[in-house]
């Protein structure tokens, strides 16, 4: 199949499979006689599934890795849980993070609304000590 039929199977543009190719995360697609790139049906998987480990936030390296030509061994499959629990913690730490950065923007949110809108706010912090949360000063 052509370039632009997969791309209309993935969802993906061309510009897209080309990176990916040039990436060597598709292996080697063969050319035809008259130059054009013959992608094989079967491709169609492995992009899919290119595009799935992408949306999870994995690296192209990290995909690569994981989709290097070959059969499918316990080493691979091992090698697919270890880079899925590196990311999940990724995930769990940036949620910790922007959760505790939600509290911050909450409490200075409750601290302008408690200083009433005709306040006048000026652009100095001071730190609580019992929390390390920034508070807008009165002055």
């Amino acid at each position: 199949m052509r370039i632009g039929e997969l791309g209309r199977l993935s969802g993906l543009s061309r510009d897209t499979l080309r990176f990916y190719e040039k990436q060597g995360l598709l292996g080697k697609v063969p050319r035809g006689e008259n130059g054009y790139r013959d992608y094989p049906p079967e491709l169609k998987t492995k992009v899919d599934w290119i595009t799935e480990l992408k949306t999870l936030g994995l690296t192209i390296s990290e995909i690569k890795e994981l989709t290097n030509p070959g059969e499918k061994t316990e080493s691979s499959c091992l090698s697919l849980r270890e880079t899925l629990d590196q990311r999940l913690t990724i995930l769990e730490n940036s949620i910790r993070e922007l959760e505790r950065m939600r509290k911050t923007v909450r409490k200075q949110l409750n601290l302008c609304s408690e200083n009433g809108p005709d306040r006048d706010c000026d652009l100095a912090f001071c730190s609580e000590p019992d929390d390390r949360i920034l508070t807008v000063c009165a002055n």
